[in-house]
């Protein structure tokens, strides 16, 4: 009986898994290209978003963006600058926080959604603060670009709870946590994701920020090599998408 139980369960999980691997796909159709020595890519690298450049927008970006946003000890600016490319997210209640985690970044469901049959768009937005365990990229060190591409993935991660109900969010942590290859697909659909959302080149920056900061643990280094999109990929994306552009404010 134990046995049969077993077998079903493993069924479940692995049709849950195909099912899942049809959107959450890793494949993308870029070929390799040596994209430095490219006058386009030379462009694309310096249109890289600065406080200033949006300064006198963030009092709209307050009111259209800022419903339902908690902000615990930090800036809204890099958040809310990301939050105007995601209007689908201008309602849904995100807290942001400072917290020791292992990683500078991270965006879950509150536990609070778990079991609850009123209004679930509950989310957190973990900032690494530095000062548990695991010391790595200072949030507050980054540029404004590299932050704005640090949320720009963690939103894309909340675009996908969304549309989970609370079997398929367990069913989701339970494959994230247990199989590398499904966290591999997750990472880099939400990579793509965020780079369709027009904010390829504050992810091509948050991606090399870790690549080549020295106080970036080879750990975290190898975590973004095996589970993320490399800038050539996200740089590829940019180029099929035509009608993205070159700047990144609207």
């Amino acid at each position: 009986m134990k046995t049969m139980l077993a077998f079903l369960l493993m069924l479940i999980v692995c049709s849950s898994m195909l099912k899942a691997q049809n959107k959450f796909r890793a494949d993308f159709d870029c070929k390799q290209q040596q994209i430095t020595d490219s006058m386009l890519f030379r462009r694309f690298i310096s249109s890289d978003l600065s406080f200033e450049s949006y300064k006198d927008s963030l009092v709209g970006f307050q009111s259209a963006y800022g419903k339902n946003k908690q902000f615990e000890g930090l800036s809204q600016d890099a958040a809310l600058t990301a939050l105007s490319f995601y209007p689908e997210l201008s309602d849904t209640r995100i807290h942001f926080k400072y917290r020791p985690i292992a990683w500078t970044m991270n965006a879950r469901p509150a536990v609070s959604n778990l079991f609850h049959s009123g209004e679930k768009d509950n989310f957190l937005v973990l900032i690494n603060n530095n000062e548990g365990k695991h010391k790595g990229l200072s949030y507050d060190s980054l540029s404004f670009n590299i932050q704005v591409g640090f949320f720009a993935h963690e939103f894309a991660h909340i675009l996908e709870y969304k549309e989970m109900n609370d079997l398929k969010a367990m069913r989701f942590s339970v494959r994230y946590m247990l199989f590398p290859n499904f966290k591999k697909k997750v990472e880099r659909y939400t990579d793509y994701l965020a780079t369709k959302h027009r904010l390829a080149n504050p992810m091509f920056e948050r991606v090399e920020s870790v690549l080549n900061n020295p106080y970036a643990s080879e750990t975290y280094k190898n975590r973004i090599r095996r589970f993320y999109l490399s800038p050539d990929e996200i740089f590829c994306i940019w180029l099929s998408n035509t009608n993205q552009g070159n700047r990144l404010v609207k």
